[in-house]
């Protein structure tokens, strides 16, 4: 997040893609940026044909 951060500040990033589990970064606390951010959906499926 440190270089990532760095480099939005000297605007050499312009959008970040996380390949992680959703809430595994602090995003934006530690950006200070307001950057497209997009990362991995991790919601549960509402089609698994399981009825409990």
């Amino acid at each position: 997040m440190k270089y990532l951060s760095k480099g939005a500040m000297t605007e050499r990033v312009e959008s970040i893609l996380f390949l992680m589990p959703c809430h595994a970064t602090p995003y934006y606390c530690i950006l200070h940026r307001n950057l497209p951010m997009r990362f991995l959906d991790c919601s549960p499926s509402l089609n698994s044909g399981n009825s409990f």
